[in-house]
């Protein structure tokens, strides 16, 4: 793409002409995947897809450039990877079983989720069960509540 320029017209007297300034693109410019980059989201992206049958066409990567103007390549079937790596059920604070969340996140477009219900993962085996049937990935995790007391202290 060329420059664009917007013309700036304030009052115009006889003696000004009309000033052209150059108007800043956003977006920056696009940047490819480092190699390091690339191996990583093909890895994931392998891990991601690994029950899907793969074919030719399948196969074929595409490629977008993201918000932040880097070019990444796409899942198989042109597909973009979502992960949300930190969501909360009904076992801990959440409003939603874990099979409900698993749904919800997957009419999201989520390809990954993270269940990281607080001081428990009771919710693990619902959600995977919900997982297979939608067809994403579960990372099961847990947030552990702590209290601080430093040391010396009783």
């Amino acid at each position: 793409m060329g420059d664009s320029y917007v013309i700036h017209t304030p009052t115009i007297s006889s003696k000004q002409s009309p000033k052209k300034t150059k108007k800043k693109k956003r977006g920056g410019s696009k940047k490819k995947m480092t190699t390091e980059q690339t191996m990583a989201f093909k890895s994931v992206s392998e891990w991601v897809y690994l029950d899907q049958a793969s074919s030719p066409a399948a196969t074929a990567a595409s490629c977008v450039v993201d918000d932040f103007g880097v070019q990444k390549t796409l899942g198989k079937g042109g597909e973009k990877v979502v992960f949300e790596l930190h969501s909360h059920s009904k076992c801990s604070d959440g409003f939603l079983s874990p099979s409900k969340l698993v749904e919800r996140a997957h009419g999201n477009g989520v390809k990954v989720l993270a269940l990281t219900d607080h001081d428990t993962m009771s919710g693990i085996p619902e959600a995977l069960e919900a997982a297979r049937r939608f067809g994403i990935k579960i990372i099961p995790g847990v947030e552990i509540s702590t209290i601080f007391q430093p040391r010396g202290e009783s």
